[in-house]
């Protein structure tokens, strides 16, 4: 009998397939346009344009609350036994001033915002950097009613009239008025255009930790020993009052950076070794740290700067870096608005 060999089993070979776009855009979520602004003081600034799903979905809310609202101004007209021409007058009055005045109001009271631009924090600002004027609120929300307001009315009325052609107008015209913000990069409507507004996001501010708030577990690399054996490193005010805030801020960099991509702490990297023997001839440490107590040590170093820094502030103590003696702040400011000699 021959034997047959048997052919081996060949695992298929691995090939990278590319990712489908679709699940790039899930990590990394919708694009967002952004827009650089410079005030009159010439501060810039980079603000996020609003997309326009999120104000659709305000102005769907705005809506719904001028319909309460008009609905809760019925509620007379329909309850009372007699309508009087008194009433009817001031129930008309009152659904204009809701239909036209709704969304001027609010932005004028709360700085560019309605009801439902707050839900989705959204905020209308000058496009050019200024200040939102009254103006610019009139001018962008009176040319709603011409963009969407008044072709609507007539499309219903001309419906009922059989006149087509006016109702195939005002069509158009509503169609070309609510492509227009489609068709621009920082989806402008037409009031947006006129008035010289835009519409941008708000959203919640994320600040870090301070590092002087941390837990002691994550920010000061913990030993073998309990939490309750580990003692500060202690430094005296000569050793302290050698750096600024400009020192200050560099090492509070390398600190968050060390954290972040530096993982086991107890091996710090070269670059924080370096500066921790810096650190040390300058204010004349006379004791080595061991190397697993680097990062505790400047840690510990970096909040008893920023605790002195701090408390020559109060005092009207200011030192900027580690070549300005600590100067006063009222003679700062004299300094800075003193006219050149001549």
């Amino acid at each position: 009998m021959s034997l047959k060999e048997k052919p081996q089993n060949k695992s298929p070979k691995r090939t990278m397939t590319p990712k489908k776009p679709g699940s790039i855009k899930k990590k990394l979520g919708p694009r967002k346009t952004y827009r650089r602004l410079v005030t009159p003081e010439g501060l810039s600034l980079v603000t996020i344009v609003a997309s326009l799903t999120p104000r659709q979905n305000a102005v769907i809310i705005d809506w719904a609350l001028q319909l309460l609202l008009v609905l809760i101004c019925s509620l007379p007209l329909i309850f009372s036994k007699a309508s009087s021409l008194t009433l009817v007058t001031f129930y008309q009055f009152t659904i204009f001033f809701i239909i036209n005045f709704y969304f001027i109001f609010f932005e004028l009271i709360w700085q560019g915002r309605t009801p439902g631009k707050k839900i989705y924090r959204l905020k209308v600002i000058n496009r050019f950097g200024g200040e939102l004027t009254t103006e610019a609120v009139l001018a962008r929300n009176l040319t709603r009613s011409v963009e969407i307001n008044v072709p609507l009315v007539l499309i219903l009325s001309n419906l009922v009239n059989w006149q087509a052609y006016l109702s195939l107008l005002c069509l158009s015209w509503l169609t070309f008025t609510l492509v227009i913000p489609f068709v621009n990069v920082n989806h402008l409507r037409l009031g947006d255009i006129v008035a010289g507004t835009i519409v941008i996001e708000t959203p919640n501010p994320i600040l870090g930790k301070d590092l002087t708030l941390e837990e002691i577990k994550e920010s000061q690399l913990m030993t073998n020993r309990p939490t309750s054996a580990l003692k500060p490193f202690v430094f005296t005010p000569e050793q302290l009052s050698i750096y600024g805030n400009l020192e200050l801020s560099a090492l509070e960099n390398i600190l968050r950076h060390e954290q972040l991509y530096h993982k086991n702490l107890y091996e710090p990297s070269k670059g924080l070794e370096v500066v921790c023997r810096t650190i040390r001839s300058k204010i004349n440490w006379p004791e080595k740290v061991p190397t697993n107590q680097i990062f505790r040590f400047l840690t510990d170093y970096y909040q008893a700067v920023r605790g002195e820094l701090e408390k020559g502030l109060i005092m009207g103590r200011r030192k900027e870096n580690k070549w300005s003696d600590s100067i006063s702040t009222a003679k700062a400011k004299e300094s800075v608005h003193k006219p050149p000699c001549s």
